[in-house]
């Protein structure tokens, strides 16, 4: 699943929930949105208290992303990541 992640491929799920927040976060970090049908599938899914909070999650994801990036944030050793970056 990381290795197809990595790839820019869509992860096989072996749980409908697991695709769902891939869904999810595939279509916010796309679009920056999530579609009416999209979001009745969440909420059906999850409930709306749980949605809020992984849109949250999401959010805070991209957030810390930046910021390690933007400040070129490194572990402090010599090992290589474990994915190129672009």
């Amino acid at each position: 699943m990381i290795e197809a992640l990595c790839q820019g491929l869509k992860p096989a799920f072996e749980q409908e929930d697991e695709r769902l927040i891939y869904r999810l976060g595939h279509s916010l970090y796309a679009t920056r949105r999530i579609d009416d049908a999209l979001y009745a599938d969440a909420i059906a899914a999850f409930g709306e208290p749980a949605v809020v909070e992984l849109v949250g999650v999401f959010g805070y994801y991209a957030l810390v992303a930046m910021t390690l990036n933007v400040f070129q944030v490194r572990r402090g050793t010599d090992t290589p990541l474990p994915f190129a970056e672009p």
